[in-house]
């Protein structure tokens, strides 16, 4: 990944936590969902600031290439569960989706 495209994913993922935040003061029946976003955000930020030492340390030639892949999906359904948010109302199957691609990209990080 280059050094403008990683600064590039970090201005995307420093805007969805933004609008998170945001949102997160003006809403208050929705805390549980909002937290849950959150949450995963950072997880999200966790699994990525680690791409290079998680790549470096498998040596499987694809491994990288399927979890940036992993990575890339993991961060379209927050940007999906992020608009939701905004939208208002519940988003169960945005919930869902950031859960599992919590879980898979944990899982691939071992």
């Amino acid at each position: 990944m280059t050094p403008q495209k990683l600064k590039m994913r970090l201005a995307w993922t420093i805007t969805i936590l933004a609008t998170i935040i945001i949102l997160a003061g003006l809403t208050m029946g929705c805390t549980s969902s909002v937290e849950k976003v959150a949450t995963s955000q950072n997880a999200y930020d966790y699994f990525f600031d680690r791409l290079p030492q998680v790549c470096k340390a498998h040596k499987e030639p694809d491994f990288c290439k399927r979890y940036v892949e992993l990575l890339n999906q993991y961060e379209h359904d927050l940007h999906l569960s992020s608009k939701a948010l905004q939208a208002g109302g519940k988003f169960p199957r945005q919930l869902d989706a950031i859960k599992k691609d919590e879980k898979a990209v944990a899982e691939a990080s071992k």
